[in-house]
């Protein structure tokens, strides 16, 4: 990594003062703000998306990809979308954590769209 962007990441400008931490069981891949800025969703590399309040409490847990997640959109204030590395979306009711639907997708990068 760049020095100078490596400094940038690791050391906030003084006008950002931390509010709250959450400790993931990995490092995260993605993260994603619910349309009603209420619920966080947060990928790793394990398989499993924590949910999260705006105070870093963690709400629930989803599980239900066979490796890591690779990308979070919340749809609409309801559900959440996951596409996991093991080829598959998913898509979940956010307030309870049930599995609404798998799509397998062929190809990689399932997360990715025809533009990047």
């Amino acid at each position: 990594m760049d020095p100078d962007l490596e400094a940038f990441v690791r050391v906030p400008p003084p006008h950002l003062e931390l509010q709250h931490t959450a400790e993931l069981e990995d490092a995260c891949t993605c993260m994603a703000l619910s349309p009603d800025a209420q619920l966080l969703a947060a990928g790793t590399f394990k398989p499993s998306i924590g949910i999260f309040d705006l105070t870093l409490k963690l709400l629930r847990t989803l599980s239900g990809h066979a490796g890591g997640t690779n990308a979070l959109a919340f749809a609409d204030g309801a559900r959440l979308v996951s596409a996991g590395e093991d080829g598959h979306l998913a898509v979940w009711q956010s307030s309870s954590g049930s599995c609404l639907a798998r799509l397998e997708c062929e190809g990689t990068n399932v997360d990715k769209t025809r533009d990047g």
